[in-house]
């Protein structure tokens, strides 16, 4: 009795799906990934107290070790007036850290099944973001989430960055994500 118990749990085990595997950065090679955030942001610009809806959208591609990236960025004010940023791509390798587009310093790191853009705010400001892109393997092949936070750095105790829509100083006082969508899709 005890062997065929052992060996239907055996068998059990050799057949269990691949989504239960973790992903690995391999897994990722040839995927674009496409990102949709929805961020409450409270700055301070130019003096007054602004509180913006913003939407950013982009992809992500990978090719072995090359990270290649577009996003966009959209704010809009509570009266209606809107600024849509210019749409920003750029191409990075895994693990190296460089200067980004907009001078800041940034680095992408792949760790634990997450895909993530760490961004020190060095050009006019203070702080830094993780874009972060966390991958599952499902019934239905990779599925994905993201996040979008903004970090104080220590000692320094606000966050200053020059907007994504149009490169003019602000701070921030807070940056709450209020809806995010992603998907991945496999090169043919």
């Amino acid at each position: 009795m005890m062997k065929i118990t052992w060996t239907i749990l055996g068998f059990s085990l050799l057949v269990a799906p691949a989504y239960g595997q973790d992903v690995t950065m391999s897994d990722l090679d040839g995927v674009t990934i496409e990102l949709h955030g929805v961020y409450q942001e409270t700055i301070i610009r130019n003096g007054r107290t602004l509180s913006p809806k913003v939407h950013v959208t982009g992809w992500v591609k990978i090719a072995g070790n090359t990270v290649r990236s577009s996003f966009q960025t959209t704010a809009t004010l509570p009266g209606g007036r809107t600024s849509v940023g210019p749409s920003r791509s750029s191409t990075h390798t895994l693990g190296m850290p460089n200067k980004g587009n907009r001078g800041n310093d940034l680095v992408w790191v792949f760790s634990n099944g997450t895909l993530a853009r760490l961004v020190v705010h060095t050009a006019g400001g203070a702080g830094a973001s993780k874009l972060a892109i966390e991958f599952k393997r499902g019934p239905a092949g990779l599925g994905c989430n993201f996040s979008f936070p903004m970090m104080r750095e220590t000692g320094v105790g606000e966050i200053r960055k020059n907007a994504a829509t149009d490169d003019k100083p602000i701070q921030i006082l807070e940056y709450r994500q209020t809806g995010s969508s992603c998907s991945v899709a496999k090169a043919e």
